[in-house]
């Protein structure tokens, strides 16, 4: 169905992504008709929130686990993402079944920090759905690694596409089955996409 020219599932797929990232706050968005990088400009407020907490669950690994968070901001890791689950797409970055509690709690946090609470609820949701997946099914669902789709919260993983910056440009990646968050951050200006909610 076509409404003023704009396909029905671009108009929900605009919601979702509107109501996820609501909480990138006051920050300009950088559609997809801009290819270039934004210039960096002075820090908002919630930008600084992104970075603390970005800076907060750095802290919180050891130099192994901050070597799997952390990739080149010019390197392929950008164009590495996708909403499918782990044992059909091989994702790079923190596995979420790999971390302590406290670490698990500085990434909720970083979300928190990062999207809106109507977003981070949106996540949480998606999360738990997976999670269904994973205890409904026969056998759990424990594929992967060459045996088939691996599903549940321990399957989200996290990355970080150059150094958490108030200036500088970044990436925060966070994805699994059926959920792919791209935040570029330069400054003031965010770009998300692509991104993928369910």
């Amino acid at each position: 169905m076509f409404t003023a020219g704009v396909p029905c599932g671009m108009r929900i797929s605009t919601t979702i992504c509107t109501t996820l990232f609501a909480g990138v706050l006051a920050l300009p968005i950088v559609g997809l008709s801009q290819r270039t990088t934004p210039a960096p400009a002075a820090s908002p407020v919630g930008t600084d929130r992104i970075v603390a907490a970005a800076r907060a669950l750095l802290r919180t690994l050891d130099e192994g686990g901050r070597g799997k968070l952390q990739f080149p901001f010019e390197g392929p890791q950008k164009a590495r993402w996708s909403n499918l689950p782990s044992g059909i797409f091989q994702r790079q970055g923190l596995r979420m079944g790999d971390l302590s509690p406290a670490q698990r709690a500085a990434v909720w946090s970083l979300l928190t920090a990062a999207l809106s609470a109507e977003g981070y609820q949106k996540v949480m949701e998606i999360i738990r759905g997976d999670e269904v997946l994973r205890t409904g099914s026969a056998g759990g669902a424990r594929g992967g690694r060459g045996g088939g789709p691996t599903f549940g919260e321990d399957e989200y993983y996290l990355a970080f596409v150059g150094t958490p910056s108030t200036t500088a440009p970044w990436m925060l990646q966070f994805g699994g089955h059926h959920l792919a968050i791209n935040l570029t951050l330069a400054g003031s200006q965010a770009s998300m996409t692509p991104s993928l909610p369910a």
